[in-house]
């Protein structure tokens, strides 16, 4: 019989495994798309210079933002149109506002979610052109309605890349909005977003640019806050062709019944 001691003495006593070493590296989001991509390529170089002019184009435009949504108080829509007013797919709801129906006070949410959303328009828009993009505006775009009355039309910006140009669309939105878009590629129309776009690739056309289509970047301001996803969307002639309808439908004798949704 072998002694318990002696057993011992013969095994080897092995080293225990040293810890892995923490690792500070953070998984990196898939960011695809010419725009969105530029940004998390500039966001994520170590080389970043100071551009004093696309510094006073954002601090200029973030002065105005303020002053427009916080201080200069809000101005009554009623006989005022813009090419927004009928892109919502309610002709109710165009009628209503250009009528300048009473809304009431607007809560605190709403203005705050207002400034916000145009911030996030300002930053994309600031760090693509640091990214290196050639990003411009112009400010007097129009459509032209059936009755001939120009109606305002305000892009988020016109990209020139390669010799092609694309308008420019930018929106935050919630989680629940930006993994819908995600799964379905892109935004619907539900909200009028998609007619948005159409109007203002036309009235791009209108002025003598030659627009192919728009790129939509969406921020997520939700649970995965500030991932980026970009899309394509095409001018459609059917919602410019809807857009138009509503309009009429919106300026006509009678008020459009319900629904507005």
């Amino acid at each position: 019989m072998v002694k318990t001691e002696s057993i011992r003495a013969c095994t080897p006593i092995l080293p225990l495994p040293l810890p892995r070493p923490l690792s500070l590296v953070i998984p990196k989001p898939v960011t695809t798309g010419l725009v969105a991509g530029a940004i998390a390529a500039y966001l994520e170089s170590p080389d970043k210079r100071v551009d004093e002019g696309v510094l006073e184009e954002m601090l200029t435009a973030c002065r105005r933002t303020f002053t427009r949504q916080l201080m200069a108080g809000r101005e009554p829509k009623a006989g005022r149109e813009s090419a927004t007013t009928y892109t919502h797919p309610c002709a109710r709801k165009g009628r209503l506002t250009y009528d300048g129906a009473p809304r009431g006070e607007l809560p605190a949410r709403t203005l705050l979610k207002c400034v916000v959303g145009d911030l996030i328009e300002l930053i994309v828009l600031g760090v693509a052109t640091l990214a290196g993009l050639a990003i411009q505006h112009h400010d007097g775009l129009t459509i032209e309605g059936r009755d001939g009355a120009r109606i305002p039309v305000h892009p988020d910006g016109l990209l020139s890349h390669l010799g092609v140009l694309t308008n420019l669309e930018i929106k935050s939105c919630d989680t629940r909005t930006f993994e819908r878009w995600l799964a379905q590629g892109g935004p619907d129309d539900t909200w009028g977003y998609r007619t948005q776009a159409t109007l203002e690739v036309q009235a791009w056309r209108n002025a003598g640019y030659a627009v192919r289509d728009t790129r939509l970047i969406a921020v997520s301001t939700g649970s995965a806050h500030s991932s980026l996803a970009e899309w394509r969307l095409p001018l459609q002639p059917e919602l410019l062709a809807a857009w138009h309808y509503r309009r009429a439908k919106a300026r006509g004798p009678l008020v459009p019944p319900v629904p507005y949704v």
